[in-house]
């Protein structure tokens, strides 16, 4: 009875994984950075399969990997939930929806492409996707920017990105070694010993 359980269990979490691959495909537009906070709302308010700081951690790492970034949180989420099967079938529902679409618009794609109405839609689209991506943002900043550390890392990336032309890569590989010499030096005061020879 437990082992039915825990394949009912299983198998609900890949339905879940395709379908809201799905539906995010289908429906969300301007890339994982818009489509972020949907993946939030969808897998830690509505399934409560993860954390907010888990889903943060999600973005973090799939903005690093080679890639595009909702593929490659699809991956992560998929695999966290049900190993290689779950990060299959995630990404199977998430690029589905653009592949039925793009073989469309390229079969009439000159009649796409100068239509009026569709030029127009598209503005009005790249208009919404930047109010998705101010909400990510706001969300984001309020769970992963805590304390003054995190403050002067976040501006810090933010001005290199807007007026240096560093790689962004450059930016969050140097991110990552900051947190990295940031907590080692923090256990290393804690660790100190006092004036009387004894750990803190």
């Amino acid at each position: 009875m437990e082992h039915d359980r825990e394949f009912i269990s299983y198998r609900q979490k890949l339905k879940d994984l395709f379908l809201i691959s799905l539906k995010l495909g289908a429906f969300t537009f301007g890339g994982g950075y818009a489509m972020f906070p949907l993946l939030v709302r969808e897998y830690a308010q509505n399934k409560k399969y993860f954390s907010d700081e888990e889903m943060l951690d999600i973005l973090a790492v799939a903005q690093s990997l080679p890639g595009m970034i909702a593929i490659n949180a699809c991956i992560l989420i998929g695999y966290r939930l049900c190993s290689l099967p779950g990060a299959l079938v995630a990404v199977l529902g998430m690029a589905l929806p653009s592949l039925i679409v793009m073989s469309v618009i390229s079969f009439f794609y000159v009649r796409f492409s100068t239509n009026e109405y569709v030029i127009s839609a598209l503005k009005g689209i790249r208009v919404a996707v930047i109010a998705l991506l101010i909400q990510a943002v706001i969300k984001l900043g309020k769970q992963g920017v805590k304390g003054a550390f995190g403050w002067i890392v976040a501006v810090s990336a933010f001005l290199f990105s807007v007026f240096s032309g560093v790689h962004l890569i450059f930016i969050i590989i140097a991110g990552g070694l900051a947190g990295i010499l940031y907590s080692y030096l923090i256990n290393k005061e804690n660790t100190a010993p006092d004036n009387s020879g004894e750990t803190k």
